[in-house]
């Protein structure tokens, strides 16, 4: 909860304490209560994390996809490890948790749909998919003076809400289907083999026995029953019945030996496996003195503070718990043989070691299976990174990234060779398995330029590589932009602060309609240069945004269809067969287009008639003019294309001297772009008159002359 000091005092949160008193075992009355403390930044809060996620792609899809995969893989991998170690009976269990899923499909699209409905999580408690997401969140509904003042408004608002934070209604659904299959099927799987010990043997009697156990272990809520939450229903019950303090005592008792001590294990490690398959554990699993504990560690940390500050989820961190288990997935499973002892992986097997150490035969077999699953996965990705059919995040370099994207190639894809040209399809969102490619693929790219990483040797050379492969792809998620650009900010304020702003006012306008501005641009990508430009470029149909531009001065189009990219997490691109633009990428110098500023002069600050600035007439210019007969196009593609060309070094000679070849491309470039300034001035008469000020004031000064009515001349301009 709040601080007494941010809630208007210390009088404020007794009377909150006497509240939550009176509530006591009252589940919807506690939540109302919760519900009421909603600051207004939380509620900017809760309303920017859905404008992020309402994106079909993002909210339901990706999801869908990623839970799905994810449940499917767990229960193989603990298979795996099972089998390794020769225990039949863990192995069984495996095998009918993937048997038990599709029976309980059905109960489980009964309690998502539900939760949809209410907005809150009934599985179990906690591990919400975002960091403050611990339960039912409003942007708009919920305001008690409101709906005091005009019930009319209030159930408007109310309304609006749950359209308002329908992404995040519809995530949270979907977690809880999926946990309620993987607790049930986690369960019943086990059950079953309870049942078959015991010497059971007609499937009615199979049937009955896991039926049983799992009315004892689920509550007719939907919710994961604990000893916790035993007693608390005992207590409840006893209350309603209006026992005395000994009856009350006694009814508590027998409903927990009722419920059974082996129940404590089975629910705590199905709660613990629907966790892992959604990534939403609390930090880690450990275990002290054979029982579980969570130990926070940096994710708890980071999540705690997130959670009780909105500003933190508003500014720097909107998503932490997904993320977090999700990067732990990854390093937990990435050459485990090989990085449990390599410092900057080494705290991510903690839980590895002690599940080792457990004596728990699920928890060895699981172990087990993400020593070998996780040496499996990466030696495949790391096969098909080396036969280059996948990619990863491309140069470090984001100039030199942007040109070789704009060639048709794209990032963390699987490549697909065709007759057009190769074809690209992203699994960049499908996390863990793209972190898996995408770190594998970049590790190979880092070992591959040792000598810009200062050659190590052995295993030095391994964790250079490898911190550098992690570095790439945790900068390059999406929910982990924000923190990258809160950093940027704060070291280069200059340089990084307007692009932070861009990016947060862009935010407020909700994806699912931003995505699909494009479709009235042509497809072409906007050029964004201020905090104005970020939000109407995600409005359908606004103009007063240019389009981006290559170095050629022509117009970007987006590699991936619109559409493609709305509705699945997979966009597709296609090689351009330009060899132009491929022999300019392949030369990794990382061409960049011109300044805004010509002689000083800001080029942004003058539009022509037609409401183009200078700058982007400045650029079209460059693609457009021609020189002896050729634009600069056809003047670059007859260099490319030439003997002498041809026979000019490739390769840069480390950092003493770069190819001949950029210098041949720059020369031309220059010249076309010396014949748009000249042309744009004449189109610019203010413009030019104010070039040839410039001119005649770095001429006086070079003569020592006075050039202050020149200066004077050019400020009036």
């Amino acid at each position: 909860f709040p601080s007494h000091d941010t809630k208007g005092g210390l009088k404020r949160l007794e009377d909150l304490a006497m509240k939550l008193k009176l509530a006591g075992n009252d589940e919807l009355a506690f939540s109302k209560i919760v519900d009421s403390t909603t600051t207004g930044l939380d509620r900017l809060a809760t309303y920017t994390i859905n404008a992020l996620l309402s994106k079909p792609a993002t909210f339901a899809t990706l999801q869908l996809v990623a839970n799905g995969l994810n449940s499917l893989y767990l229960p193989i991998e603990r298979l795996t490890g099972s089998v390794f170690r020769g225990d039949l009976r863990e192995a069984k269990n495996n095998l009918r948790i993937l048997g038990y899923y599709s029976r309980m499909s059905s109960e489980a699209t009964k309690w998502m749909i539900r939760s949809f409905k209410e907005g809150q999580s009934f599985i179990s408690a906690g591990g919400g998919i975002t960091a403050e997401q611990t339960g039912k969140k409003q942007v708009l509904g919920g305001i008690e003076s409101l709906e005091k003042l005009s019930p009319t408004l209030g159930k408007a608002l109310n309304g609006l809400d749950v359209l308002l934070t329908s992404p995040t209604r519809f995530m949270q659904a979907v977690d809880e289907g999926f946990k309620q299959i993987q607790v049930r099927a986690f369960a019943s799987a086990h059950l079953h083999g309870e049942a078959l010990e015991a010497g059971l043997k007609t499937p009615i009697e199979i049937s009955k026995y896991v039926e049983d156990g799992l009315s004892k272990l689920i509550s007719q809520d939907g919710a994961l029953n604990s000893e916790f939450a035993i007693r608390g229903q005992a207590r409840k019950m006893a209350k309603d019945q209006g026992l005395n303090k000994f009856d009350a005592y006694e009814l508590e008792q027998r409903m927990v030996e009722t419920w059974q001590p082996r129940m404590i294990r089975l629910e705590r490690l199905a709660d613990d496996f629907s966790k892992e398959a959604t990534f939403t554990r609390q930090g880690y699993q450990t275990t002290r003195n054979g029982e579980f504990y969570v130990e926070s560690g940096i994710s708890g940390a980071i999540s705690s503070i997130a959670s009780r500050n909105p500003l933190v989820r508003l500014l720097i961190l909107p998503f932490v718990n997904t993320p977090m288990n999700v990067m732990k997935a990854v390093g937990q499973r990435l050459f485990p043989s090989l990085t449990i002892n390599t410092p900057i992986l080494k705290g991510l097997h903690k839980q590895l070691q002690a599940d080792l150490a457990s004596g728990d035969p699920a928890r060895i077999a699981a172990a087990e299976g993400r020593i070998i699953m996780g040496n499996l996965i990466s030696t495949t990705a790391l096969l098909a990174s080396a036969s280059g059919l996948i990619t990863g995040n491309g140069p470090m370099d984001e100039q030199e990234r942007k040109l070789l994207i704009q060639s048709g190639w794209q990032p963390m894809s699987i490549r697909i060779p065709t007759p057009e040209g190769d074809k690209y399809v992203s699994f960049a969102k499908v996390d863990p398995f793209a972190s898996f490619f995408g770190l594998t693929a970049d590790f190979l790219e880092a070992m591959s330029k040792a000598d810009e990483i200062k050659r190590g040797e052995g295993m030095e050379l391994f964790a250079k590589a490898l911190s550098i492969s992690i570095s790439k792809n945790v900068i390059n998620k999406t929910y982990i932009a924000s923190l990258d650009q809160v950093v940027d900010m704060l070291q280069q304020p200059d340089r990084f602060a307007e692009k932070y702003l861009q990016a947060k006012a862009g935010a407020f306008v909700p994806g699912g309609i931003g995505a699909l501005a494009p479709l009235f641009n042509n497809e072409e990508q906007a050029e964004i240069r201020s905090v104005s430009d970020a939000i109407l470029a995600k409005i359908p149909g606004a103009d007063g945004v240019e389009s981006k531009r290559n170095l050629l001065g022509e117009k970007i189009r987006r590699n991936s269809p619109v559409l493609v990219d709305y509705f699945f997490p997979t966009a597709i691109s296609q090689d351009k067969n330009d060899r132009l633009m491929s022999e300019i990428s392949r030369l990794q110098h990382g061409f960049r287009n011109p300044s805004t500023k010509v002689n000083g002069i800001e080029l942004l600050d003058y539009r022509l008639p037609n409401g183009q600035t200078a700058y982007d007439r400045y650029m079209e210019l460059t693609g457009q003019l021609r020189v002896n007969g050729k634009t600069l196009r056809q003047s670059l593609e007859k260099l490319i294309n030439s003997k002498a060309y041809s026979k000019l070094p490739d390769d840069r000679l480390f950092d003493v001297d770069k190819s001949p070849r950029i210098s041949e491309i720059k020369k031309i470039i220059n010249v076309y772009r010396k014949q748009a300034r000249l042309e744009l001035q004449k189109e610019l008469p203010k413009l030019r008159t104010q070039f040839r000020l410039v001119e005649r004031i770095r001429e006086g000064r070079d003569e020592g002359r006075s050039v202050e009515t020149l200066i004077q001349q050019l400020q009036g301009i």
